[in-house]
């Protein structure tokens, strides 16, 4: 039994180390674009791989909200995590991931409009930001980003067209 109690506290140790190298990367990401750019393709491979525990793809899909500074990154980052998104089942990491996308969308459309709303639009994901809407534990707070994210992207199309 001390066995399997010691086993659980380093499980537990090295996942809150994890957790605060991600956020330490996330941090450090938004005063760099080639760090971003780093970091960024190792949470894809992360949120790709098979092997990775539920909780480590939990943690990185927190950290796809902080790639917004930089352009380039932030567009890389939603078709990503748009294209992770519809490959996804799990879902306490999938609404992690899209609570992160909406995040980033939300920020990052003032700084590239048209080109994030089109990556939004054609990955569908309006119609999962919907869905989200209907979910009895969202918060107002993010039931307004949603619509505020539904809202530019419908605008974006009727422009568009």
């Amino acid at each position: 039994m001390e066995r399997f109690a010691a086993a659980n506290l380093f499980t537990l140790l090295a996942l809150l180390q994890f957790k605060a190298s991600l956020f330490a990367a996330g941090c450090v990401s938004e005063l760099s674009d080639d760090f971003a750019f780093v970091l960024l393709e190792m949470l894809l491979k992360m949120m790709a791989s098979p092997e990775t525990s539920s909780a480590v793809r939990l943690a990185a899909a927190q950290t796809f909200g902080k790639m917004w500074h930089f352009p380039s990154v932030a567009d890389k980052s939603l078709q990503g995590g748009c294209t992770i998104v519809l490959k996804f089942s799990e879902e306490a990491t999938l609404t992690t991931m899209l609570i992160s996308l909406l995040k980033l969308a939300s920020k990052s459309i003032d700084h590239s409009s048209k080109q994030n709303l089109e990556v939004l639009s054609h990955f569908d994901m309006v119609q999962i930001l919907l869905k989200m809407l209907d979910e009895a534990d969202a918060s107002s707070a993010l039931r307004c980003e949603i619509l505020r994210v539904v809202v530019k992207i419908l605008k974006c199309q009727l422009t568009c067209c």
